[in-house]
């Protein structure tokens, strides 16, 4: 599989997860507790580094700017999915549920959907930015360890 449609397949996962999640909180009505959130951070530390692992074991040309669009690109798929699937969710299946998700943003009341899907997309490219750079980092030597390590058991 070469690296773009692995890091497109990571991202539908993570969207996956992230959307399951939503409604798992949704189902047993704990989607006002804030910390439960984090769990989509979880997922996209999981699903990044797994890109992450299999480019460094994997792929030995990869560059350094290749593999952080890569990581990057896994990210920009979860969020964008999941952007487009809460704009759907609050304008076409549960438009109710807007009044209940503006009492967890600290902006204020009187949101649309599409202003909350704009923060929602920055917050989601924000935070996918620095989880890629920060497993580029932790992979970046490791990465060296793994190539020189093969290169000499060869």
């Amino acid at each position: 599989m070469n690296i773009i449609s692995k890091s497109i397949k990571a991202g539908i996962f993570m969207f996956v997860c992230i959307t399951a999640w939503f409604f798992v909180m949704k189902l047993f009505g704990w989607e006002q507790i804030q910390g439960l959130r984090f769990v989509n951070v979880i997922f996209a530390v999981l699903f990044t580094n797994m890109v992450a692992k299999s480019n460094a074991h994997e792929v030995e040309d990869i560059g350094y700017v290749r593999n952080f669009g890569m990581l990057l690109m896994v990210n920009i798929v979860a969020v964008a999915l999941s952007v487009i699937g809460f704009y759907i969710y609050t304008n076409f299946l549960d438009p109710a549920s807007l009044e209940e998700i503006e009492k967890g943003f600290f902006w204020g009341n009187n949101l649309s959907p599409l202003e909350i899907s704009a923060a929602l997309l920055l917050e989601g490219a924000a935070g996918g930015l620095i989880i890629s750079f920060t497993l580029m980092q932790y992979w970046k030597d490791r990465r060296k360890k793994i190539h020189h390590n093969n290169s000499v058991n060869s």
